[in-house]
């Protein structure tokens, strides 16, 4: 890229409705598959040798909380996002050599303005504003290689 790259933040994923795992088309399994599994895997590999190259760098990979256990109905999304956790932690070994951090955030409900939670759904006080919630993570980087991000993304 010959620029110079402080940190890179892999924050991508696609919405779908929830449904079983033989009646979702073939095209919307790619569609997730290659944004949660395939953006960040090649986006890290093409900032990696600038990283390396400065000696140093960080490397935020956004899995999410659907990770953390079997999700009926979200079986594609719950084992992509899985995916995210493994490579981060199998990058952040390999490239601790080189001065370059590697974390993964698993944050469960953020409001952001392409997702939001009706007050019906306790919104008020299970999804986190996302002013608040990058507020916090952004604080642990550097300090631990996992992290929900929000202190009640770890109780939830």
């Amino acid at each position: 890229l010959g620029i110079p790259i402080g940190i890179l933040v892999n924050n991508v994923g696609c919405a779908y409705c929830p449904d079983e795992l033989c009646t979702q088309s073939e095209d919307l399994l790619w569609n997730i598959i290659n944004v949660n599994v395939g953006a960040i895997t090649l986006m890290s590999r093409i900032v990696i040798p600038q990283m390396k190259k400065q000696g140093k760098g960080a490397i935020v990979n956004i899995a999410s909380s659907a990770e953390l256990q079997p999700m009926p109905l979200w079986a594609v999304y719950g084992a992509t996002k899985r995916y995210v956790r493994s490579l981060s932690l199998a990058m952040e070994r390999e490239l601790c050599a080189h001065n370059i951090s590697v974390q993964c955030v698993t944050p469960s409900f953020v409001s952001t303005k392409i997702i939001q939670f009706p007050e019906n759904f306790l919104g008020a006080m299970f999804a986190t504003p996302i002013e608040t919630y990058t507020r916090s993570a952004v604080f642990t980087l550097g300090k631990t290689q996992e992290t929900t991000g929000y202190w009640t993304h770890a109780i939830m």
